[in-house]
């Protein structure tokens, strides 16, 4: 009598291998579609935080800016002929509004004469910009353009690295009568918005415009550009992922981790969009808290010009609440006369340079203030609208 074989046959280890090869097919695909999903994820968390850290950044440096801008104004007003007694308690003031100011520096005709604070940079008290080869075809560039320029970052004389804005200063016969020179301590400026970096487990760095293009897909970067200085600012993750692939894919091979490791993936997708929802709400509470507390008016409006949110500087300087402001258009705050240069100023498109413009606007006494504004442009909201942030200095 011939027992029946308890050897499988071809066909079943076929059907096995056919079985196996594709649980493992699946889970090949699962990884590769899971590994592209987290990319693409990745990526648009860190272009919206590094939108977050790049608004940040120009708040920071435009309020520096616009006070550097004030003291333009007046020295044509004592036709350049300045007093250092009078002088001392202006620089000391816009020092004090200024966070990340080191000094303040005025040049007629080009030799540094006044700096505040002088403690710690004697060594730039003197210095005459023809004297520096590297800097001066860029200072000579700005005198030519009757254009205020931020340059750097540079090494300075007196240690560490800087931001410098150089203003030109013309009387009002318009005679050149010199240069002002803020200096912005870039080490202090990038270490506060590395500390807000670390916070949201991300690493940034504000590279040359022209860096070649990076290799990684872990990181973006987005243009900055201010007063004719541009760069680009990197931002990349820190975080480790969470599941190791290659262990995922060894386990991945047998049918019970295979279910384990598609329920894995499911938990670990929404714990993504969880913490990223969360780190969105984080980064626009901060920027929110900075838009506030700026020292000069700031408003977030659309290129028609109605207001989405203000800040309590502007509220002061229209005398006027936050809620009468909000959804109002900025236009009905101008004289009649201001109302078409400030829509000329909106409806520009956002690629392009610009310089501050001043207009007259109404307070709840329908007196005239005098301002200075100026535009700088996040791109468009989810509606397809230009939204900008416009700076308010009360001149």
């Amino acid at each position: 009598m011939i027992r029946p074989s308890h050897t499988p046959s071809v066909t079943s280890w076929v059907g096995l291998l056919a079985m196996l090869l594709l649980m493992g097919g699946l889970v090949e695909l699962g990884l590769w579609r899971y590994n592209q999903y987290r990319d693409q994820e990745e990526q648009r968390f860190l272009r919206a935080q590094g939108y977050e850290m790049r608004a940040v950044l120009l708040a920071e440096l435009n309020a520096t800016l616009h006070l550097a801008s004030g003291l333009a104004s007046y020295i044509p007003t004592k036709q350049g002929r300045l007093d250092a007694t009078e002088l001392q308690p202006w620089l000391r003031g816009l020092f004090a509004q200024g966070r990340y100011i080191r000094n303040i520096g005025l040049a007629p005709d080009n030799r540094i004469a006044y700096l505040y604070p002088l403690e710690g940079n004697e060594s730039a008290l003197g210095l005459y910009y023809p004297d520096f080869a590297e800097q001066w075809p860029r200072v000579q560039h700005i005198i030519a353009n009757r254009a205020p320029q931020l340059d750097g970052p540079l090494n300075l004389v007196q240690g560490g690295r800087g931001l410098v804005y150089r203003v030109p200063v013309y009387l009002q016969d318009q005679r050149y009568w010199g240069l002002i020179s803020t200096v912005i301590d870039y080490d202090r400026i990038m270490a506060y918005l590395d500390a807000l970096a670390r916070q949201r487990d991300l690493a940034i760095d504000l590279l040359p415009f022209d860096a070649p293009a990076a290799a990684s897909a872990g990181n973006v970067r987005l243009p900055v550009s201010l007063a004719g200085a541009k760069w680009q600012l990197q931002v990349s993750s820190t975080s480790q992922p969470l599941v190791a692939l290659t262990l995922a894919r060894a386990l991945g091979w047998s049918l019970a981790l295979l279910i384990t490791c598609l329920a894995a993936w499911m938990m670990h997708l929404h714990r993504r969009r969880a913490s990223l929802a969360q780190a969105l709400n984080r980064s626009q509470q901060d920027f929110m808290r900075a838009f506030d507390l700026a020292p000069q008016g700031m408003a977030m409006l659309k290129a028609t010009g109605q207001l989405l949110e203000v800040n309590q500087a502007l509220c002061q300087i229209l005398e006027r609440s936050r809620e009468e402001l909000v959804s109002a258009v900025l236009a009905d705050f101008c004289l009649p006369s201001d109302r078409e240069l400030l829509r000329q100023h909106l409806v520009q498109e956002s690629g392009q340079a610009r310089r501050g413009w001043w207009i007259r606007l109404l307070d709840a006494e329908q007196n005239p203030v005098d301002v200075e504004c100026s535009a700088s442009w996040l791109g468009q909201s989810v509606t397809g609208e230009a939204l900008c942030i416009l700076h308010i200095q009360d001149i």
